[in-house]
């Protein structure tokens, strides 16, 4: 029988700081409790990996669109504005892929692995991302603060923290 080796994937951490992205992929994971999560994938603009590719940064959150939840600071922040009283009802987040945003990325350290990784630390808007367009939104009044779910742990429960 032969040997299968498989070694540590590397990645190349990209700079600290504000970085033009693109979001590429808004996709259902398992955490490591085996609970589903969104990942949004943000490729960056102005770095490339040394095969050429963009490098990629990552932010997580639960399905929960609340007032208080991280899901909800990260639609804001792309959308640059409160959501409708329609988007509360329902939000198609496909509508995101392609759009154009900045991320603040920082490097942290795994307490699991000791290993530095790259996260997203904020999602700003792009002024030139027409904000109704990426969701289909209707001229209804914004809402602020609809559905407020008291108890909402989310922002506690995410493991890579929206400023």
């Amino acid at each position: 029988m032969s040997s299968l080796i498989v070694a540590r994937t590397r990645y190349e951490l990209p700079n600290e700081g504000l970085h033009p992205a693109v979001i590429t992929e808004i996709e259902r994971v398992e955490d490591e409790y085996g609970g589903d999560r969104l990942r949004f994938t943000f490729e960056l603009a102005d770095e490339k990996q040394e095969n050429g590719h963009p490098k990629r940064v990552f932010r997580t959150c639960s399905f929960k669109l609340t007032a208080q939840s991280a899901l909800t600071e990260i639609v804001i922040s792309i959308l640059g504005r409160s959501l409708t009283a329609t988007e509360w009802e329902g939000l198609d987040l496909a509508a995101f892929i392609g759009r154009k945003v900045q991320v603040v990325v920082k490097h942290q350290v795994s307490e699991r692995s000791g290993h530095s990784y790259a996260k997203v630390d904020s999602i700003v808007h792009v002024a030139d991302e027409p904000a109704d367009q990426a969701t289909g939104a209707d001229d209804a009044p914004k809402v602020d603060d609809a559905h407020d779910d008291s108890g909402d742990e989310d922002a506690a429960q995410d493991t890579l923290p929206f400023a």
